[in-house]
C-alpha cells in the first residue's frame, strides 16, 4: 500500500496523512481520534477475569500495574460484584434451557469477556480479593472444558489511577503483578517474612500490594474491559456493600396469641419477644427500631422499642393468617442483617426487603 491513495483507514493501520498549512517541527508524538472518543481516565470501573496461568492473587486496596489505552500505569483496585454478575448469568442460562432447550449464547468481546452494562441502581457485594475459578458442575480438577477454556469468575473492578491514562471506553485492560519476582524465590521470601511478623505487615496497605501473596510464574493477572469513567463525585452513586450480621437470642416470650376457631390446632404463636445479645448496654438503640429481625427458619419480625437498660429489645412478629410466629422458645437465635455502603458518607444501615435494586428498602442511621 505504500504510496498508494486509500479512502479508509482504521485501527491498527500505519497510514501517512497529509496535512497542508502545517509545521511538522511543531508537532510532538500523539493521538489522532475523533473528538470526545478519547477519555482522561483517574478512577474507573472495568469488568474483569483472572487469567488461568497467574497462580497468585491480587487484593482489594492492593496496587497493579494496568496497562489500558497508551500507557501502563500503577492502580490501586477494589473488587466487587461476582455474586452478582454470577446470579444474573445462572438466571439467563435457565432461561436458555427452558425456551430453547440449551444453554443461552453469551456475547463477549474479542478478548473473551462478557459484554456487560454496570447497573447504577444495583447493590453490589464488596470482595476481599480478586475471585478466581467459577464452580460449575462439568468440571474437573484441571478446569476442564466443554468444547471450551476454564471459566473464571466474571467481576468488576474499581480502579483508581496514579496519573491519568489516555483511552477510550470499552478498551481493553490487563492488570498485572509487574514488581512480582516471576522466579517465585523472592515471593517465598516475603511470604515468610509476613509469617513472621504478621502484626505488621499483613494490616498495611503496603502488604496489599507488595508480593506476600506471590507464589511465581505469570505476572500477568486479569484482563478486561474498561466499562465506565468516574469523577470522584460519581463514587458514592456506586452502591458497594458490606454484609453485617447481629446476632442475639430470645431471652423471654411473651403471651401467646389465642388460634382462631376456624383454624386447626398449631405450635403456639407470639406476637412479642424479648431478645439479647444483640447490643451493649451502651448502644444508641435508636438506629436499629423498626428495622427487620429474622428468626433461623425465616420468620421476620421488627425492632420495637428497648427493654431496660442492659441492651435488650422487644420484637414484634405480626406475620402469618393468625399473627405472630409459631415455634419459638427461650433461647432460640434472631438475627438483624444490614448492609453498610462503602461510599456513603453517612455510614447507615441499610436493609434490603427484596433482592437487587431499590425497592423495599429500609434505612437506619449511623449506629
Amino acid at each position: 500500500m505504500y504510496h498508494t491513495a486509500v479512502k479508509r483507514a482504521q485501527q491498527g493501520d500505519r497510514v501517512g496523512l497529509c496535512v497542508t498549512n502545517l509545521d511538522a517541527k511543531l508537532m510532538e508524538r500523539g493521538v489522532i481520534c475523533t473528538p470526545g472518543s478519547i477519555r482522561r481516565v483517574e478512577l474507573a470501573i472495568g469488568v474483569v477475569r483472572k487469567i488461568r496461568a497467574f497462580k497468585g492473587k491480587v487484593e482489594t486496596g492492593g496496587k497493579v500495574h494496568v496497562s489500558v489505552g497508551h500507557g501502563t500505569v500503577m492502580a490501586t483496585v477494589t473488587f466487587f460484584g461476582a455474586k452478582e454478575i454470577g446470579r444474573k448469568r445462572g438466571r439467563r442460562r435457565s432461561k436458555g434451557e427452558e425456551e430453547e432447550g440449551g444453554e443461552e449464547e453469551e456475547e463477549e468481546d474479542v478478548w473473551g469477556v462478557p459484554r456487560l452494562e454496570f447497573d447504577w441502581e444495583k447493590d453490589y457485594l464488596y470482595q476481599e480479593e480478586m475471585a478466581g475459578r467459577e464452580e460449575e458442575g462439568g468440571e474437573d480438577e484441571e478446569g476442564g472444558r466443554e468444547g471450551g477454556r476454564r471459566r473464571f469468575q466474571t467481576q468488576y473492578v474499581l480502579l483508581r489511577f496514579e496519573s491519568p491514562v489516555l483511552c477510550p471506553v470499552n478498551n481493553l485492560l490487563i492488570g498485572s503483578r509487574l514488581d512480582a519476582d516471576p522466579t517465585g524465590t523472592g515471593g517465598q521470601q516475603q511470604q515468610q517474612q509476613s509469617q513472621q511478623q504478621k502484626a505488621a505487615a499483613a494490616r498495611s496497605s503496603s502488604s496489599s500490594s507488595s508480593s506476600s501473596s506471590w507464589v511465581g510464574g505469570c505476572r500477568l493477572a486479569f484482563y478486561g474491559t474498561l466499562l465506565e469513567v468516574l469523577k470522584e463525585e460519581d463514587l458514592k452513586r456506586v452502591l458497594l456493600y458490606k454484609p453485617k450480621l447481629r446476632e442475639g437470642t430470645i431471652h423471654r416470650l411473651g403471651e401467646p396469641s389465642p388460634s382462631p376457631p376456624s383454624l386447626p390446632p398449631s405450635l403456639p404463636r407470639y406476637c412479642e419477644v424479648t431478645a439479647q445479645g444483640f447490643f451493649k448496654k451502651e448502644t444508641l438503640l435508636g438506629p436499629f427500631v423498626g428495622m427487620d429481625v429474622e428468626t433461623c427458619d425465616g420468620q421476620v419480625g421488627r425492632v420495637e422499642s428497648g427493654f431496660g437498660k442492659g441492651g435488650k429489645v422487644r420484637v414484634r412478629f405480626e406475620g402469618g393468617r393468625e399473627g405472630g410466629a409459631e415455634g419459638m422458645t427461650v433461647g432460640d437465635k434472631l438475627f438483624i442483617r444490614f448492609r453498610r455502603f462503602v461510599f456513603d458518607p453517612c455510614k447507615k444501615m441499610v436493609q434490603r426487603r427484596r433482592e437487587g435494586g431499590r425497592g423495599g428498602l429500609m434505612q437506619g442511621g449511623k449506629g
